[in-house]
């Protein structure tokens, strides 16, 4: 079997913003980290950092949070966000938002912080 995977670049004048996070064990250490580039595919930012011990569902919540942080005081608007969390996106669902008070202000901030992107 021959799997491909490929990364494909921003449209022309996008950024694309790629985070994650991960935690050993879950709760356990956890890490995050995110890369920003541009059309072209070149690299602008990133970031990595260890965040102690966290849940894998916190990891991924604060790796956008750091992203769109980073994003934003780079004035960079116009992102194209990717995660390969589908419970991270979730959280934006307000019906299907995460169930813990840290994790709801978490959401709640990242939410806050999408309104100051270009969302065309």
């Amino acid at each position: 079997m021959n799997i491909q995977v490929k990364w494909i670049v921003a449209a022309h004048g996008y950024y694309k913003l790629n985070v994650d996070g991960a935690a050993r064990g879950n709760p356990g250490n956890a890490g995050i980290g995110g890369v920003l580039r541009d059309f072209k595919g070149d690299f602008i930012a990133g970031f990595m950092n260890y965040i102690g011990f966290n849940t894998n569902n916190e990891s991924k919540l604060l790796a956008l949070w750091n992203g769109l942080k980073m994003a934003k005081e780079l004035q960079i608007t116009n992102i194209i966000l990717e995660t390969d969390s589908i419970l991270t996106l979730n959280y934006f669902d307000r019906d299907r938002g995460p169930l813990t008070t840290k994790l709801v202000n978490l959401a709640q901030d990242c939410r806050l912080m999408l309104t100051e992107f270009d969302n065309s």
